[in-house]
């Protein structure tokens, strides 16, 4: 069965009946199922035919990854298969409700619920982070909001300190632009620790405190130079209803050289919300 012929209704590798489409682009679809076996709702990711060697790679990773971090604030990883036809799938615990990126289109958040998301955020980094792994593609779209919880998606583009070899070529430039660090769009990615997550994580705060990125441009390269060369705008100016603590919390994180930023993302998560 290839990805075309997913309809609702159809049964993948003999387990998992396909119900809706939830997402499509351009890796593949995201699909509603049932476990047939449990009757439990999950969610797969199935890659579109013919994926190059990179594309499947980051997919196995993913799956690796993922599986191996068990935290609330991550999205759980149930299975990942290659069928003999060559489908590649991923199948996740099956979420309700919006992405962050959906979310902060409808504009600025309230504090309190921006407090609340910072934190879990940061817990699941914390997590992630203590088992050696590196998101490196933190952005609202890769934050799942579930009612007054948070899912972390998405480490495709991880990097492991444990030894394993990377999917990407060590001068590869990673993530996207408006969310990476000054050190991901400058130097190979082999480079990278754990405050590359905090500098993302911290734009990722000023966002959602003032409705929009702190870096602009027309175009990635624009973009990623002001993230190396230019201050963001006054968020004091842009959110005047942030408490100084977090305004302070914010610069420090998104500070241009690593050494200048907290020691880890959990110290960045107490200075900004004051627990």
């Amino acid at each position: 069965m290839i990805v075309s012929e997913l309809a609702p209704g159809s049964v993948l590798a003999d387990t998992y009946r396909i119900s809706r489409v939830l997402a499509e682009g351009g890796m593949g679809r995201v699909l509603a199922a049932q476990d047939i076996r449990t009757s439990r709702g999950v969610a797969i990711k199935v890659m579109r035919e013919r994926p190059t060697a990179q594309a499947l790679a980051r997919f196995r990773q993913e799956a690796k990854v993922a599986s191996r971090l068990r935290h609330d604030n991550i999205v759980e990883v149930l299975d990942f298969k290659v069928l003999p036809n060559g489908t590649a799938f991923l199948v996740m615990e099956l979420l309700e409700g919006e992405s962050l990126d959906a979310r902060l289109k409808r504009g600025a958040l309230p504090v309190d619920q921006i407090t609340r998301i910072t934190r879990q955020i940061a817990a699941g980094l914390a997590a992630a982070h203590s088992a050696g792994v590196i998101h490196r593609d933190l952005k609202p779209e890769n934050i799942f909001l579930v009612d007054n919880h948070v899912k972390i998606l998405d480490f495709g583009i991880s990097k492991l300190s444990d030894g394993d070899v990377s999917t990407e070529q060590p001068t590869t430039v990673l993530g996207t632009p408006h969310y990476m660090s000054p050190e991901q769009a400058t130097v190979g990615n082999d480079d990278l620790d754990a405050r590359a997550d905090q500098f993302s994580l911290a734009v990722i705060t000023y966002e959602m405190l003032a409705g929009r990125p702190p870096f602009e441009g027309n175009g990635a390269t624009a973009v990623m130079y002001r993230i190396v060369h230019a201050e963001p705008p006054s968020l004091a100016t842009l959110a005047p209803a942030a408490a100084p603590r977090m305004l302070a919390a914010i610069q420090r994180a998104m500070a241009k050289a690593p050494a200048d930023r907290f020691p880890d993302i959990a110290t960045f998560a107490d200075a900004f919300t004051g627990t």
